[in-house]
Parts: C-alpha cells; structure tokens; sequence
C-alpha cells in the first residue's frame, strides 16, 4: 500500500494547484500566489493562506520572496517541492488502490 504524507484534502488541492502552476521545483516556472490558489479552487483567502502555510511547515511547500526591478520586495509566493510531489503521487497510487478493494 502507498503511504501517503501529513496533507488534509484541502492542502493536497493546494498542492495539485502549485504542481499545475510550475511542476518543477527546480526550474525556473515561477511561484504562486495565495490570490492564484483562490482563484483556482474558490476558496476563501484565510483558508489559502492557512493551507498553504501548513504546507510549508510540512515540507510539502516553499516560500520564495519576490522581488521588483530594484531589488524591493514585493511578497512571497509559493512552489511546490519533492516531498510534495511525492506526496501528491502517494494520494493518488492510495485512491487507486482504495478503488480496487
């Protein structure tokens, strides 16, 4: 049986938005932001935030400061990481496996 991580079903839609948005952590794709995940899955913003937060405390996330031209900040976005990678892959072999008992 597949072990899946410490997400709930509210950060694992979460994860699934970041890997939709940049599936590479390692690449140059970019970052989220809490308005993106919003948007994406209606939800309101304090429950992205919360989510999305969690994620990071869990590994599951990272939180990249964004800056403009001139090297100020401008806020942090999100990406994805291994672990949560792993983690969205975990959830889905347990769903399938769900579906064959």
């Amino acid at each position: 049986m597949a072990k899946t991580t410490k997400a709930t079903d509210r950060e694992r839609e979460c994860l699934r938005v970041l890997f939709d948005y940049n599936p590479d952590p390692d690449g140059d794709g970019g970052v989220i932001f809490y308005a993106h995940i919003t948007d994406a899955l209606g939800i309101e913003l304090g429950q992205a935030r919360r989510s999305v937060r969690s994620l990071v405390r869990k590994g599951l996330a990272s939180r990249n400061a964004c800056f403009d031209d001139d090297g100020v900040i401008q806020g942090s976005g999100f990406v994805i990481t291994h672990d949560g990678i792993n983690d969205l892959n975990a959830g889905r072999a347990a769903l399938q496996e769900a579906g064959r008992s």
